[in-house]
């Protein structure tokens, strides 16, 4: 009778106050990764916004089938500086 939470909605948003949407899934949220030049096409999963796009079929794989360390450590450091580069553009960061 339960689901898991990540499968119904994986972005709750509190009804006040400013809730900072994060995903490893390029989409309409605060920190994502940022996929260019593709369609700007949607599909909304989880009351998650993600882009139709082939980087993010790329990372469900990863999802899934988890990468090498090396590439591990080079999504976690990707993931890293764009949570700085969010920081710095709402200046909550020096």
């Amino acid at each position: 009778k339960w689901v898991d939470g990540g499968l119904t909605n994986s972005l709750p948003i509190l009804p006040i106050g400013r809730t900072v949407t994060i995903s490893p899934f390029s989409g309409q949220l605060d920190i994502s990764p940022q996929d260019k030049g593709q369609l700007d096409l949607y599909v909304n999963i989880a009351n998650q916004d993600i882009m139709l796009s082939m980087a993010n079929l790329v990372r469900l794989n990863h999802a899934l089938f988890p990468p090498s360390k090396r590439k591990m450590e080079s999504l976690f450091q990707r993931g890293f500086d764009d949570a700085i580069q969010f920081l710095l553009k709402e200046n909550w960061f020096e």
